[in-house]
């Protein structure tokens, strides 16, 4: 029953910050601050997802460059095409396939990684 409530709160407030921001924000519509807000809140969450990404990672030698090749593809792929979905899952995709070629032994041969 407890979990039933948490869900139920988690579900309000999730609806809340959803739809808040349209009734909120509906007079506003040419606000010199909302629109510097929808210009550039792309890219600040990105960034902030390309740091949580990256501090949790527990890698060294080329694991790293890896990482970190990935990091600046995604930031290179968000400046020339200015599309999130595309830097995103590029950059992701490049990595997970490092990841699964390491897992299966493929790698193996390579001194370092």
């Amino acid at each position: 029953m407890e979990l039933l409530a948490y869900t139920i709160v988690a579900g309000v407030a999730t609806a809340l910050t959803r739809f808040l921001a349209y009734f909120v924000f509906k007079n506003n519509t040419g606000s010199e601050n909302l629109l510097y807000l929808q210009k550039n809140s792309g890219i600040v969450i990105m960034a902030i997802l390309l740091v949580y990404a990256i501090n949790s990672l527990n890698v060294s030698g080329v694991g790293l460059g890896v990482a970190v090749f990935c990091a600046i593809l995604a930031i290179g792929l968000q400046l020339w095409r200015k599309n999130f979905l595309l830097s995103i899952a590029l950059s992701t995709i490049l990595y997970m396939l490092y990841m699964w070629a390491k897992a299966q032994g493929i790698l193996d041969g390579f001194s370092g990684l």
